[in-house]
């Protein structure tokens, strides 16, 4: 029993919840909010930026010198490439022998292991001009992201207030169909009453029938703005409720200045970042073609087991004895 109770109030707390959920209206700035942080887009905007910034470390690391190890076994026949089989690289010279006249098919085991430390030490501004590349593809995708969240921001507000718009027609044909109703009970009163013609009766009921088409094609777009308006919102919602009356009575004051042609124009930080980066791989490109010089440090040891090599190692020491 007391497990029933336990899910009658779990049942009225969600309705509650629901219920308060329905009925709360969204300002403009609460919609807006909502928008920048659940819009799916801007999250992808925002996970390019992360994508350009493990690049510019990726490049950073281009100043740093390499450590190669490697450890390798191989199975082969001497007509094979024994031992250094993987060059590491190319910083290891192969240790296979040279190719005989008659073949050998006798398989050997071999083992070699290596390491090497390889750093650039001068690359005539190789590497700074890809860190600048990384720079600038970093700084575009923050433009880009700052641009879509400008933007965003737009057509969001733009939606708030076609929406309230919207509201305020409804309300108005609402309103004329009213009159219209109300038009037609007394015309229709008058013909009964012979003072007025059977044509008035018609055109009074064409009007009312016009009212409430009008009426029923403003809640259709009232309908449609505020799903779009939830869309933008990032969370689509078809009882979606906006708060006129704080906007309407409280309406934006201060002195706005409009400039298009400021340098904090979005779009145009987006079109300067897009030069800047342009600029940056075209010198990339031109010292893509510099020499390197690098200093090298490696060692190595190999193990080679088979009977053949020891064979032709000992004749070579009992011909130099």
């Amino acid at each position: 029993m007391h497990r029933n109770h336990t899910g009658w109030l779990l049942m009225l707390g969600t309705s509650l919840t629901a219920f308060q959920s329905l009925g709360q209206s969204l300002t403009l700035n609460q919609v807006v909010e909502q928008s920048v942080r659940q819009y799916p887009f801007l999250k992808s905007k925002q996970a390019e930026v992360s994508s350009a910034e493990r690049r510019l470390q990726a490049s950073r690391t281009e100043l740093l010198p390499s450590v190669i190890v490697q450890d390798q076994y191989n199975y082969a026949t001497s007509n094979s490439l024994n031992n250094s089989f993987f060059p590491n690289e190319g910083t290891n010279i192969s240790t296979s022998g040279g190719v005989r006249a008659n073949a050998i098919s006798q398989a050997s085991f071999g083992s070699y292991a290596s390491a090497s430390i390889e750093w650039r030490a001068i690359t005539f501004g190789r590497v700074n001009a890809n860190i600048s590349v990384a720079k600038a593809d970093l700084q575009r995708s923050q433009v880009d992201y700052e641009n879509e969240l400008f933007q965003h921001q737009v057509r969001t507000i733009d939606a708030y207030l076609l929406l309230l718009i919207n509201q305020k027609l409804v309300q108005i044909q609402r309103s004329n169909l009213d009159r219209a109703q109300t038009f037609k009970r007394v015309v229709d009163a008058g013909v009964r009453s012979g003072m007025r013609a059977g044509v008035d009766s018609s055109l009074a009921t064409a009007e009312a029938v016009r009212a409430r088409l009008l009426l029923l094609s403003s809640q259709q777009q009232e309908q449609v703005q505020r799903l779009r308006l939830s869309e933008l919102a990032g969370q689509l919602q078809s009882n979606m409720r906006v708060d006129s009356m704080s906007f309407y009575t409280a309406l934006p004051n201060g002195n706005f200045v409009s400039d298009s042609l400021s340098p904090k124009n979005p779009t145009l930080q987006l079109f300067q970042s897009q030069i800047n980066l342009s600029a940056a791989r075209s010198l990339a490109t031109q010292r893509s073609g510099m020499p390197l010089f690098r200093w090298l440090a490696s060692g190595m040891r190999g193990v080679l087991d088979s009977p053949i090599y020891r064979e032709i190692f000992s004749r070579v020491i009992n011909s130099t004895a």
